[in-house]
């Protein structure tokens, strides 16, 4: 697109040889250059999603380390009250007085 544009100015203005041989080369610098700015830029962004790849795999290595633990936690917690409960069940029907009458 650039060679173009720089071509189409050329034609446009006739030039000279001299001058058109100038304004080709000056043309092939700006897309070389724009090539390398492009690969340079795709290679950091390629590098920027890499880390940010990791830091979301490490956070959620993180999280469900945590929710692991927080749910043994809260299993334990369950099964604490779930055996208290039931004690307190077996004291209460070894108390209760026997119905009269029945």
């Amino acid at each position: 697109m650039i060679a173009f544009v720089g071509l189409l100015l050329m034609v446009s203005y006739g030039c000279s040889s001299e001058d058109k041989k100038e304004a080709a080369e000056k043309t092939q610098e700006t897309v070389i250059e724009t090539k390398a700015k492009v690969a340079e830029v795709s290679s950091e962004a390629a590098t920027a999603t890499k880390e940010v790849a990791i830091e979301v795999k490490d956070k959620t290595v993180e999280l469900s380390s945590e929710a692991a633990a927080a749910t043994k936690e809260a299993a334990i917690e369950v099964k604490d009250k779930a055996t208290e409960m039931a004690d307190d069940a077996v004291k209460a029907t070894k108390k209760k007085p026997a119905i009269e009458g029945c």
